[in-house]
């Protein structure tokens, strides 16, 4: 894992969107998801939240179902 000298197990991610967030760095990580430092413009208001996405072994389709 690389830190980026960020912080003890703070990684650094390549930049991406997921709607409306921002995924800045990974914090955490369990067995069935990540855990990431996000910013979200929401009304031209920037907000830092914790944003929690399901590893793709973890997510289900329509087909799924």
């Amino acid at each position: 894992m690389s830190t980026s000298g960020l912080g003890p197990g703070i990684e650094e991610i390549p930049s991406r969107r997921y709607g409306k967030y921002y995924p800045r760095h990974k914090i955490g990580e369990g067995g069935m998801a990540e855990i990431f430092r996000a910013d979200v413009v929401e009304n031209g208001v920037m907000t830092t939240v914790a944003l929690k996405l399901l590893k793709p072994n973890q997510s289900a389709t329509a087909t799924d179902m």
